[in-house]
């Protein structure tokens, strides 16, 4: 099943391989940085990913500053943004999503279930280019 999607994954360890070979079984471009906002950053501006998945809590810069980030960029669109953490909290929870997260998923994560979710969303590459404003080429 190919259908283009990028995704940034921000797991360069044990589970982030495993999250990839999961996600690129489902047809995704998966990109690993590390797990900290600074690489995220910069791989949004020279990757420009379809979808985000990183940790709520990273290196330099965390979810919440990442995403107030994206909102300031005029020169990518907006991915898609999947939130890992640990903490279980309703008003973390909210905070996160309010700030632009699309998914809070609590840890451990069942990547299989992470992937099925990203499927299961019905996010095709020309369902997303309509999303974000742009025109698909054929």
């Amino acid at each position: 099943m190919e259908n283009n999607l990028k995704i940034l994954l921000a797991e360069n360890n044990d589970f982030g391989q495993s999250c990839m070979r999961m996600l690129n079984s489902y047809g995704y471009s998966t990109v690993l940085v590390d797990k900290d906002g600074a690489q995220v950053l910069t791989g949004l501006r020279f990757e420009k990913p379809d979808v985000v998945i990183m940790d709520a809590f990273m290196l330099h810069v965390d979810a919440l500053g990442v995403m107030k980030q994206i909102k300031d960029m005029s020169d990518i669109k907006k991915p898609v943004i999947v939130i890992l953490s640990s903490v279980d909290n309703p008003h973390f929870e909210n905070e996160i999503i309010s700030s632009g997260a699309d998914y809070y998923f609590l840890k451990p994560v069942d990547v299989e279930i992470l992937a099925q979710r990203i499927s299961q969303s019905g996010l095709t590459m020309e369902q997303y280019m309509q999303f974000s404003g742009t025109t698909v080429e054929k």
